[in-house]
């Protein structure tokens, strides 16, 4: 799949936004219109093909017989039920984002920011999107101290 990119895109006062247009083309390539809307736990939106999150559901929930005594695989089945919707693309590369989902991910008419993210793409809050990039930058600022220290004490510097 391709699905990368990054793009800030207006949400109307209906809940519509239009994706770009490299976005637009990889879920028409891959979807043929069939998409599903799904709440994440870092309170963005995931826009996936559905047979991508058909995958990913498939996967959550392996074993039904275990679903009567695990609280954890029944949550898991209420994630993927609840916080999950099936939206169109139109033609003109637009969906229309319920509101409960606009509220769940802080989205306000105005700009949202886009997101292609290897499997599907998400829409994020620009505040969000900001608190999610630095936690990001962060993370891989401490990795790569962490593979210096490491390496430094295998191959120790003059």
């Amino acid at each position: 799949m391709e699905f990368f990119g990054h793009d800030e895109v207006k949400l109307d006062s209906s809940g519509r936004i239009k994706l770009s247009q490299s976005l637009h083309g990889d879920f028409e390539s891959y979807s043929h219109e069939a998409l599903v809307l799904f709440c994440l736990p870092e309170g963005a939106l995931g826009l996936y093909p559905l047979e991508t999150w058909e995958g990913m559901r498939t996967k959550a929930v392996s074993s039904l017989e275990d679903i009567s005594s695990n609280i954890v695989l029944r949550r898991q089945l209420r994630r993927f039920g609840a916080l999950s919707q099936k939206v169109t693309l139109s033609r003109q590369g637009r969906i229309n984002i319920p509101s409960t989902f606009r509220h769940y991910a802080n989205l306000e008419v105005g700009t949202v920011v886009l997101t292609g993210v290897e499997i599907g793409a998400e829409i994020w809050s620009p505040k969000r999107w900001q608190s999610e990039l630095a936690l990001i930058q962060g993370h891989l600022a401490k990795k790569s101290e962490s593979e210096m220290i490491l390496d430094e004490q295998i191959q120790p510097l003059d």
